[in-house]
């Protein structure tokens, strides 16, 4: 099993694939009260185009939504983070123990620290990623990685610099569902995908990541070498005009 956790403080994500069962499940948190009508849906696609040959073919990808979060009113900021990282990390270790049958080793990338964050958020997703890492340590059998962002990008997109059109372009063009159209979403005018789309996206890539997959680098084209000894042709005189 491969696991690609994001873990986001507003939008956090994390997806399942399960070779054996050939399912692919994302998970994620309703940013808008409509998106929770949306809460589960399957679709069978034919994935192509991944380095993991085990990875193309036919597969059967979920996507779970959960109710948005709802803001803990206290006057003690410690009270209202802890109770917002207690439930995310209770509900991804919630939903691994579901999907965990025993029969093998769990394989599971994070998506590493932002170093450059700064402020309350920054703080916050350190909290919130220190919580989840220790959770995750304590899995028996299970191997834990930390993927930076650049890296699952270049993977998943061929650009380490992807931008999150970019990644949904490459989320698309692998097979998956157009979840874009599913959730009744469009794309920013400034170019950027919604949330929790994009997180979802990322989650995805993460897991492939860990599986192991890179993308083919396209053939650049060959150059015809010129022969050894080959004597150049002078270019073609112009003709004067009388």
């Amino acid at each position: 099993m491969w696991v690609g956790i994001d873990p986001g403080w507003n939008s956090p994500a994390f997806a399942i694939c399960d070779p054996e069962a050939r399912t692919i499940d994302a998970y994620a948190w309703a940013q808008l009260k409509r998106e929770e009508t949306k809460a589960f849906k399957t679709f069978v696609c034919m994935l192509s185009g991944f380095s993991q040959s085990f990875l193309n073919g036919r597969w059967v990808f979920s996507l779970t939504l959960f109710p948005r979060f709802e803001k803990v009113k206290d006057d003690d900021p410690l009270v209202a983070r802890m109770t917002r990282i207690h439930h995310f990390v209770e509900k991804v270790m919630e939903i691994l123990e579901e999907h965990d049958d025993g029969g093998g080793e769990s394989k599971i990338g994070i998506e590493n620290y932002a170093f450059n964050a700064e402020g309350s958020s920054a703080s916050k997703l350190y909290e919130l990623g220190g919580v989840l890492r220790y959770e995750l340590w304590g899995l028996g059998g299970n191997t834990l990685h930390e993927i930076v962002p650049a890296r699952a990008k270049c993977r998943f997109s061929g650009n380490g610099h992807a931008t999150k059109l970019q990644m949904y372009e490459a989320f698309r063009a692998y097979g998956f569902p157009d979840l874009l159209q599913y959730l009744g979403m469009t794309i920013n005018k400034d170019g950027k995908v919604p949330k929790p789309l994009e997180d979802i996206v990322d989650a995805v890539a993460l897991m492939c990541t860990e599986a192991g997959h890179v993308k083919p680098k396209p053939k650049k084209p060959t150059k015809k070498r010129k022969r050894k000894g080959a004597i150049a042709k002078a270019p073609p005189k112009k003709r004067r005009r009388k």
